[in-house]
């Protein structure tokens, strides 16, 4: 994580807030593809800006400045709305979108709630659960439905333990 000195004003590295912010996520295949192709390019600009190219290699940057520097917060949110009027959408914050994908995998994609809080790295379950409460009860009301449908189809059907009182 980067924060600003208080004093100088200059970005240092800090250690993220709590042990579950530094996780590993499974990534697809073209988003695997994407930083390493990018990596490469930023070997090719290091002659380029020859002494003036820093020496971010330990920070590992994906994404960084002409000099490996890191980006500013100012740069990302200016490239990330920009890449979201090119695809169409509305302007969205970077944080709505862990929301969204989180919206996303509790009542779409059917994404057990333990998944969901270590993929969006929330501290706990209760805390996902009382933060996406407003999208849960459709999705409980689905899955009664599916247990309504099941109990139905249960009562069509003797069970041997029945057949032989």
């Amino acid at each position: 994580m980067r924060t600003r000195c208080t004093r100088c004003g200059c970005w240092r590295l800090t250690e993220p807030k709590t042990d579950r912010s530094r996780r590993t996520l499974p990534l697809l295949p073209v988003a695997v593809d994407a930083p390493r192709w990018h990596r490469t390019r930023q070997e090719a600009d290091r002659p380029v800006a020859g002494a003036g190219y820093g020496d971010y290699d330990s920070g590992g940057f994906v994404f960084a400045g002409p000099t490996d520097s890191p980006l500013r917060g100012d740069t990302v949110n200016k490239r990330w709305h920009r890449a979201l009027r090119r695809a169409g959408l509305p302007p969205l914050r970077q944080h709505d979108a862990r929301h969204s994908a989180a919206t996303f995998w509790l009542v779409d994609a059917d994404v057990p709630l333990r998944v969901v809080s270590d993929l969006s790295g929330h501290s706990t379950v209760k805390l996902l659960a009382d933060r996406y409460s407003h999208v849960l009860p459709a999705h409980l009301r689905q899955s009664a439905a599916v247990a309504a449908r099941l109990a139905k189809h249960g009562q069509n059907t003797e069970s041997p333990s029945r057949a032989a009182t």
